[in-house]
């Protein structure tokens, strides 16, 4: 619950992949990483919903890294790093 609006909430946890598996999860000590849901709540209802992954065997929880293609020349497109929300 948010302290100043009660009416706000969130929950998290709900799994929505179970044995996540990326190239860049296995980079981590442990190589076990899971999905995940995180919602926000009004008054007890879902009204935004955010993914985020549990890696390194559930040591941090981050939001689900994006990769964007960008065009460099018309028709060319480059895969950018992976990038993650604020």
């Amino acid at each position: 619950m948010l302290k100043r609006d009660l009416d706000v909430g969130i929950a998290w946890g709900l799994t929505w992949n179970k044995e996540f598996a990326e190239p860049w999860t296995q980079h981590f000590a442990d190589k076990s990483a899971t999905g995940h849901y995180a919602d926000i709540l009004w008054r007890g209802a879902p009204v935004s919903r955010e993914q985020y992954v549990t890696v390194d065997g559930g040591r941090y929880a981050i939001p689900l890294p994006r990769q964007d293609f960008h065009e460099i020349v018309p028709d060319k497109y480059a895969l950018m790093p992976y990038t993650i929300s604020a």
